[in-house]
């Protein structure tokens, strides 16, 4: 149930988000050389930080400040693009009221690292997920 003294988040539509960036490097401690960031890796670090609990403000104007979590659902590794990729399903929670619903996908090929998000109100997920299901297993890199 929405607090009418809370102020709302903008209206959120339902949207899917496709990056391509350069594959994360990290620095290897014991030969001291830079190395991709496998996709298992990047998904711990994804795991990890929509672990965190914080304590926002809902702006610079409004002292109003609430606790923002996210609640992991699906965790899986899987296959998009005929690559491995991991699967991590989130609701996004203010001060416990559920607020968004986001799929996150990511995989790489060659150089290049893919981040594909569907978010969501998650009172739309029911309907909408099989359609983003389906876009997911038809994702097709194509060479240049």
């Amino acid at each position: 149930m929405h607090d009418p003294e809370r102020p709302s988040l903008p209206d959120l539509k339902t949207e899917l988000t496709i990056k391509i960036l350069d594959n994360p490097e990290t620095l290897n401690p014991n030969t001291f050389q830079m190395e991709s960031v496998s996709v298992q890796d990047f998904c711990t670090d994804l795991r990890a930080s929509l672990s965190d609990k914080t304590l926002e403000t809902a702006g610079f104007s409004d002292p109003y400040t609430y606790w923002l979590t996210n609640e992991i659902g699906k965790d899986e590794i899987t296959t998009v693009a005929n690559q491995p990729a991991c699967r991590i399903d989130s609701i996004e929670l203010r001060d416990d009221v559920q607020e968004q619903f986001d799929i996150n996908v990511y995989f790489q090929k060659d150089d290049k690292a893919y981040s594909l998000t569907f978010s969501a109100d998650p009172t739309n997920v029911p309907t909408l997920a099989l359609i983003y299901q389906k876009m997911i297993n038809s994702f097709q890199v194509l060479s240049e």
